[in-house]
């Protein structure tokens, strides 16, 4: 039997052009494309094994144009009426503050690492933030309206823009699956058009830098298993993966579950890497970029701070000493050990986090997140409100969206169990003894199929794996969380969601003359959701009738 071939009729025009074959392996394209040969013959279903001739994939032109795209109408979202309400929202009353206490140089505490705040510091000084008179704006209620001269555009206005990178950063992490670009659009638009990520990225909050560099490590991540041992570009994607699960950690702890599925991949060379599994010393180095990531961020957060403030009862005495200002202590003593300073603060913020008991009233729990049955009530104008009309911002979820990644969690499910279900029939009959009578040409037919269906099986089931694995990994921790959580820490989990939902249509609708109708159909509906409930995500004014019509579920209240 030759070579197997490209089963082109799988690719659009732009894909047929990425891949090549050497030695009746195809290459130049990323791993799920193997998924693509069609040979009946297991050993062309497995990993490519070390040694094997492999190109790293290159983007066409057209992927940088698609990506350049999604990423203005991506920006275009999240700036329309960025400047609504010109008061505090929700949570930035927390992160105004801290902004503000970073400028005044005054000792806060917070349960998550700096790194996000310390960006949202740097873009506000950059523009000319000042909060050194008090009198300005305190940013201690939600509802207070922003003073002329405050400058607060820039904050929102980053959070914009890390945002809007969401859009073609899930576009080129589902091309690095091998999925169709018309596939990979729709999944752009997922993340897009949800409500949640929109809001999440036009206010001055942290979860737009935070599912950024998940996506960007797990971007370098997919990149550095294409890469040859020993080459430069294993050396660079060595470095970025590490620089990227660094910048995600040091956002916020949830950040660990992009590093933690994707280390697990690298040690054990689970499936992904093309030439078995990342070294020991690799790894390492990983994990070395990503903690000195971390450490610089606490390091700067300390010279940030010298004087006494809100959060001096978080540290021990050793530490409030060196605090200027502390009422407990003299003044300007030497600071202590940084090492011990970070180890300390890392860990009382884990602490802290698990200390928190008090419920509160828009909180939700983990399982009425898939389907987005608990929302947020973030502000509600109070110029605007009337018996007749309102304007509010209400964090929901896409449902429309949310429902494909519940779906296609579903659909994996079961077709894993069907085929564990095969599997066990197959040993049954072969077991001897088993009675069973065996026609040796139906048994070798019967045969070369199975195998063909296994093989294929082993790619589909590899990726739907890793995707349903960054899913629950990202959702696990809540499970066992005492304090109140929300529907924004559904947003990780989400990402890899939105990939499963496009690695299943791919896999699933081969027939390109209804993969294309199809997928332009659910682009649609999402649009068309977010724009139903866009007066609820930019605080347009509608009519409380408008309002009531909108609450599809009871607890959108």
């Amino acid at each position: 039997m030759g070579p197997p071939d490209v089963a082109l009729d799988a690719l659009d025009a732009g894909d047929a052009a990425l891949y090549k074959k050497q030695d009746g392996v195809a290459v130049g394209a990323p791993h799920a494309a193997r998924v693509l040969l069609d040979d009946g013959r297991d050993r062309e279903f497995e990993p490519l094994r070390p040694g094997a001739r492999h190109s790293v994939t290159h983007l066409a032109r057209a992927d940088y144009v698609i990506e350049a795209l999604l990423f203005v109408m991506a920006l275009g979202t999240r700036m329309f009426r960025i400047d609504s309400p010109m008061a505090t929202v929700f949570d930035e009353v927390h992160f105004g503050r801290f902004v503000s206490q970073y400028d005044l140089r005054e000792y806060f505490f917070d349960i998550h690492p700096p790194l996000a705040k310390l960006t949202l510091y740097f873009v506000a000084k950059l523009f000319g933030f000042s909060a050194v008179d008090r009198s300005v704006f305190k940013f201690q209620k939600i509802g207070a309206h922003f003073p002329p001269e405050l400058k607060w555009f820039p904050l929102r206005t980053i959070s914009a823009v890390f945002g809007a990178l969401h859009a073609p950063l899930m576009y080129r992490c589902c091309r690095k699956l091998a999925i169709e670009r018309l596939v990979c659009i729709m999944a752009a638009f997922m993340i897009n058009f949800d409500m949640v990520n929109v809001i999440e990225s036009r206010l001055i909050l942290t979860d737009s830098q935070l599912l950024f560099y998940c996506g960007l490590a797990l971007y370098f991540m997919l990149e550095l298993w294409d890469t040859e041992p020993y080459s430069r570009a294993r050396a660079k994607y060595v470095l970025l993966a590490g620089l990227a699960c660094g910048g995600a950690i040091s956002v916020k702890y949830t950040g660990l579950g992009t590093p933690g599925v994707t280390g697990l991949v690298c040690l054990f060379g689970l499936y992904f890497p093309v030439y078995g599994r990342i070294t020991v010393l690799e790894c390492v180095a990983i994990g070395a970029y990503g903690l000195f990531v971390f450490m610089l961020c606490f390091q700067i957060h300390f010279l940030l701070l010298p004087n006494g403030g809100d959060g001096d009862g978080f540290m021990p005495t050793w530490f409030r000493m060196s605090l200027v200002g502390d009422a407990a202590f003299k003044q300007g003593s030497v600071r202590p050990w940084f090492p011990r300073s970070v180890t300390h603060l890392a860990v009382e913020m884990v602490r802290a986090s698990a200390r928190i008991k008090n419920t509160h009233n828009w909180a939700s729990m983990w399982y009425s997140w898939p389907l987005t049955q608990r929302g947020i009530l973030y502000f509600v104008d109070g110029t605007r409100h009337t018996h007749l009309s309102a304007s509010k911002i209400y964090l929901i979820g896409n449902l429309s969206v949310y429902a494909c990644v519940v779906l296609a969690l579903i659909v994996f499910g079961a077709s894993q169990a069907a085929m564990l279900l095969l599997v066990l029939v197959r040993r049954l009959r072969k077991r001897p003894g088993s009675g069973n009578s065996i026609n040796i040409s139906s048994s070798s037919s019967s045969s070369s199929t199975g195998s063909n269906l296994l093989g294929s099986h082993r790619i589909y089931a590899a990726v739907g794996w890793f995707c349903t694995a960054g899913w629950l990994v990202n959702m696990v921790p809540y499970l066992d969380i005492t304090r109140a959580t929300f529907l924004y820490h559904y947003l990780p989990a989400l990402w890899y969601g939105i990939m499963l939902a496009a690695w299943m249509l791919h896999v699933f609708v081969r027939s390109q003359k209804v993969r294309v109708p199809l997928v332009l159909v659910l682009m649609t509906i999402f649009v068309a959701n977010f724009v139903y409930f866009a007066p609820w995500v930019y605080n347009m004014e509608i009519l409380n009738t408008a309002h009531k019509q909108r609450q599809w579920f009871s607890r959108w209240n």
